[in-house]
């Protein structure tokens, strides 16, 4: 089925996809995770559109070295392990307690699971989720909040200085080998795996990262 996303906003699509994303696991039909190595996407979000080339240019954009801070997403660091104080494998109501700096929503749809977004004004929302309903974080979505301009300045990023609001051309640069996902919809993907079966995912829309999505 095509659907026409021609008049959502960026933040609006971007929320629309993690919300497929986050829930897909709560009908009987649903992707398996990829085997280690391979290039199958783990979420069904991706685009038809071809990455362009490289520039032959580094990016400008960097990591922040600052320690982190519980109410600076800027401080924050996107790995395999997890976003800032989201880790994968933690416990779910612990890490809710820490995030005061954060208004907290709860998603309902999946009763089976816990969903968690938290959204503060001038910066990226994060969304944390049980994927398998025991109460330990499985997946960790970081993705554009009511503001392009103020997610991509206090967004957390990977070590190589990839947030929110970061281009194409630097995604790719900044990750040679980085996967393109290709499964038909209008969204563009790109996949890193660790090797160790995580993954991240990165969601362009719009030439920008959009969403970033860590998970098993």
């Amino acid at each position: 089925m095509v659907h026409d996303l021609s008049g959502l906003t960026t933040a609006r699509l971007a929320g629309i996809l993690a919300l497929g994303l986050l829930l897909s696991g709560c009908s009987s039909q649903h992707a398996d995770a990829p085997a280690p190595g391979s290039t199958a996407s783990a979420v069904p979000i991706a685009s038809t559109i071809q990455p362009t080339a490289a520039p032959t240019s580094a990016p400008t954009v960097t990591a922040t070295a600052a320690p982190l801070k519980l109410n600076d997403p800027s401080s924050w660091i996107i790995g395999f392990s997890g976003v800032g104080p989201m880790v994968l494998g933690a416990d779910l109501t612990s890490t809710k307690e820490s995030m005061t700096a954060f208004s907290q929503t709860l998603w309902d749809e999946c009763p089976s699971r816990s969903v968690v977004t938290f959204a503060e004004a001038g910066s990226p929302s994060f969304v944390i989720a049980d994927q398998g309903g025991d109460g330990i974080i499985q997946q960790v979505v970081v993705q554009t909040g009511e503001s392009a301009a103020g997610s991509a300045t206090s967004s957390a990023r990977t070590s190589a200085g990839i947030g929110i609001g970061a281009t194409l051309d630097q995604l790719t640069i900044a990750y040679p080998a980085i996967t393109y996902q290709d499964a038909g919809t209008p969204i563009a993907q790109y996949a890193r795996a660790s090797g160790e079966g995580k993954w991240i995912h990165f969601v362009v829309l719009e030439d920008k990262v959009s969403q970033i999505i860590v998970s098993p």
